[in-house]
């Protein structure tokens, strides 16, 4: 079953949905008190998108995902989008998590013709995203975007 996109990006916050499709319900409720979402589909890869202040691009980069790779989106006020491949790369456990001690992320939900979307309220703009192959195991992970080396005015992760 092939997926459907998830999207995070930083329109002022942190958002994430799961575009309703023929796979998924774009509904992903446990944000909301657990802060976990599961969105249904195989997954293979991960876009990045960030777009300088004339609206040109200022990078595309695509990393395949599989089975046991993670990956990391750090935001400013350190919320965290993290992620983690299972079930033979057919699920994706997100989870938001923060660096910043004390502080949990605060969740909103929004939705619109049954296409919900989930906004970090205390988070900014996407700083960096990070990756992690499982096999082989790297040591570190690999900077994707890092927005000290690339300035963006809107950055966009998208899951497909």
């Amino acid at each position: 079953m092939a997926a459907d996109a998830v999207i995070i990006d930083d329109g002022g916050s942190t958002r994430i949905k799961q575009l309703k499709g023929t796979t998924a319900s774009g509904h992903m409720d446990d944000f909301l008190d657990k802060k976990k979402g599961h969105p249904d589909g195989d997954f293979t890869n991960l876009r990045v998108v960030a777009l300088k202040a004339d609206g040109t691009t200022a990078l595309i980069k695509d990393q395949a995902i599989k089975k046991d790779d993670t990956f990391k989106i750090v935001s400013v006020n350190k919320q965290n989008v993290e992620g983690e491949m299972e079930n033979n790369g057919k699920t994706i456990h997100l989870s938001l998590t923060s660096d910043a001690p004390g502080v949990e992320p605060l969740v909103e939900s929004k939705q619109n013709s049954q296409q919900r979307r989930y906004v970090v309220s205390n988070s900014g703009s996407i700083e960096r995203v990070e990756f992690t192959e499982a096999i082989p195991t790297q040591a570190q992970p690999v900077v994707l975007f890092n927005i000290t080396t690339t300035p963006s005015v809107y950055t966009m992760v998208i899951l497909t």
